[in-house]
């Protein structure tokens, strides 16, 4: 196992800043367990394409967490792996994002009362930032899930 890691922290250190690693394990903080992490091999940001993706539902008033994530079954969303090198190397991050609330569903989290959490992005105070919002509040069309495309 050890092997593995060193093999793919070495092809990270060649292939440069550009690349993430999207089968790696997620950033956790110590109360939240990772309840879902959709794996996607080496992924260069800057050269494959990306969309922002809003549900009808969320444009029409609110999804609730569980019927959005069920929505997204077979979409092809981008984990947290991405959100975390994106705060890394922010030069990457698209100017017209700014404003946005940028959702990372590829990676979700339980916290110990068994309420389900994504992370997003977001620009404030002239820096980028990231946070959590639980499933039990809901989306709305600000809330915009990043896709590959």
């Amino acid at each position: 196992m050890r092997l593995k890691v060193l093999i793919r922290e070495i092809a990270l250190f060649f292939l440069g800043p550009r690349w993430v690693d999207l089968d790696a394990k997620p950033y956790a903080i110590s109360n939240m367990a990772v309840k879902e992490h959709r794996r996607d091999g080496f992924y260069r940001f800057r050269n494959k394409k990306v969309s922002l993706f809003i549900s009808e539902k969320q444009k029409g008033g609110g999804v609730g967490g569980p019927e959005l994530m069920q929505e997204l079954a077979d979409k092809p969303v981008l984990n947290a792996n991405l959100l975390d090198h994106l705060l890394d190397h922010s030069r990457f991050i698209p100017n017209t994002w700014k404003g946005k609330y940028i959702y990372f569903w590829g990676t979700i989290y339980e916290s110990p009362n068994g309420v389900l959490w994504v992370r997003y992005l977001y620009w404030e105070y002239g820096k980028w930032f990231c946070s959590w919002q639980p499933f039990t509040q809901d989306f709305y069309a600000v809330n915009e899930i990043l896709i590959a495309a």
